[in-house]
């Protein structure tokens, strides 16, 4: 090994070893957020090699060096990096005499660039190897015709992150979306795939958050038919009837319109009641309405009272149960008596309010992520908690294209060396670079599952966690 060389890695092997500063212009390594620069000064241009190698992860450089020159006995053979892409960085002898030097690395880099050697003044030349930690390697499959899917390997400045994305317009092309509950029930848990494969979807990923028992922590409308109810004005996923969507804060409004145009305030959808509470059953709830003989249950088709029950009532498509047993007007209605469950969705930012028979689908989980293009984090004013709120994690996001374009986007994580999953911060400017001008985050951690053709495709990080509800997609025969 010439001797220049020799005398640059000492000074830089010493600074670090002592705990100093590494200034530029002596140090052979230098590391930044965007890359790790290897700089080799010589006397003279000698031969190079440089490649890498997957299995384990390095690269490695060959310099042809004077094999007159002494040895590095007095150099550290090995020294351990604390970096997320550099472990180690290594020296000796390579079979030819020459110089190897191994950069071993925590995964795969897809590339490097160098320019040869410089000439930086007489009998001084310098060999600078770059290593860029910032890359996308991308490929794109097609799902079906109108639904492509992206598989990214992405190096962000804190680790590799593999990152999933399923893309389609689900208006303008024969494409249906939907949200499907876990054994098509409001409580209980089920795997993302066993919901996609028993509805026979194309694909699909896990939707909102979610109670321990199964039930949905926010709003939910599919095909016209209310779910489940927002909470704390959250963000929400909405397509009308008239074919208009967008991202917005969401808060539920419903009600009981009794005969004489009076109306009585419902506390609960499709959730367990609680003694004074008036609650709406629908068929998404289940099969019937909860066993419970202390209560009164109204029975209402195309908005007259049509039976009377005690719990247990068959839910079918065409009606809703209206369940109470306090004191009030309802107790006392009887059958044929007109009465009408209404329900509507206000938006508290844009102070509009729109009725349930113009919506067809809503999701609302949060919080946003993007607004017109620009990144617009709501976490405080949807009241998440730093569980979600705070550092890398696997994520789960919705977003819209400046062509309307759908985007479903899971991002893997806690998988240290493979994928390190993301801020909120960083989610949302992944989703402006994907193309989304609005964007929602939904529920993440061990949910965030994507399936597509009944196979999951991303790395769930605690295997295949049963969830409460999914978003699918559909292909059809006829456009939408």
């Amino acid at each position: 090994m010439p001797k220049n060389i020799l005398a640059l890695f000492a000074i830089w092997f010493i600074a670090v070893n002592m705990g100093m500063p590494v200034v530029a212009q002596t140090s052979p390594v230098i590391l930044t957020e965007e890359e790790i620069v290897l700089v080799v000064q010589a006397s003279m241009p000698y031969t190079y090699r440089i490649w890498k190698e997957h299995t384990p992860p390095r690269l490695v450089v060959d310099i042809a060096d004077n094999p007159t020159a002494p040895a590095a006995a007095n150099i550290p053979e090995e020294l351990s990096f604390t970096d997320p892409l550099v472990k180690k960085l290594r020296h000796a002898q390579n079979a030819q005499g020459g110089t190897r030097l191994v950069f071993d690395l925590a995964y795969v880099i897809p590339n490097w660039c160098d320019e040869g050697w410089l000439e930086e003044s007489d009998d001084c030349y310098q060999l600078i190897i770059k290593v860029p930690r910032l890359f996308v390697q991308q490929q794109t499959y097609p799902v079906g015709t109108n639904i492509r899917l992206a598989l990214q390997h992405r190096g962000e400045a804190y680790g590799p992150v593999s990152v999933n994305v399923l893309e389609t317009n689900v208006r303008r092309s024969p494409v249906r979306l939907e949200l499907a509950l876990a054994h098509n029930s409001i409580l209980g848990l089920e795997s993302v795939r066993a919901i996609a494969e028993r509805n026979g979807a194309l694909a699909a990923v896990n939707a909102t958050y979610f109670h321990v028992d199964g039930q949905p922590l926010g709003l939910m409308v599919s095909a016209g038919l209310p779910i489940s109810l927002s909470i704390y004005d959250r963000s929400a996923y909405l397509i009308l009837k008239d074919g208009s969507y967008g991202i917005a804060r969401a808060s539920s409004r419903v009600a009981l319109l009794l005969p004489e145009g009076s109306s009585i305030p419902v506390h609960g959808l499709n959730r367990p009641r609680q003694p004074g509470e008036i609650v709406v059953y629908n068929q998404a709830f289940g099969s019937t309405t909860p066993k419970n003989h202390a209560v009164r249950e109204l029975v209402i088709s195309n908005g007259q009272v049509v039976a009377v029950g005690n719990g247990g009532t068959q839910l079918t498509a065409d009606v809703v149960v209206v369940a109470t047993d306090t004191e009030h007007d309802l107790q006392n209605l009887p059958l044929g008596s007109r009465l009408q469950f209404k329900w509507s969705v206000y938006l508290p930012d844009e102070k509009i309010e729109i009725p349930g028979e113009h919506i067809w689908f809503a999701l609302g989980a949060g919080p946003r992520l993007v607004l017109a293009g620009k990144v617009l984090i709501t976490s405080e004013e949807e009241r998440f908690r730093a569980d979600i709120t705070s550092g890398r994690a696997p994520r789960t996001a919705l977003g819209i294209t400046g062509e309307g374009h759908l985007l479903l986007v899971v991002v893997n994580g806690r998988q240290q060396g493979v994928s390190e999953g993301m801020t909120l911060q960083k989610l949302a400017e992944l989703m402006i670079e994907l193309g989304a001008v609005e964007a929602m985050n939904l529920d993440g951690g061990g949910s965030t599952t994507m399936v597509v053709r009944d196979r999951v495709v991303n790395k769930p990080s605690a295997g295949e966690r049963p969830v409460a509800s999914a978003i699918l997609l559909y292909e059809t025969n006829e456009m939408e």
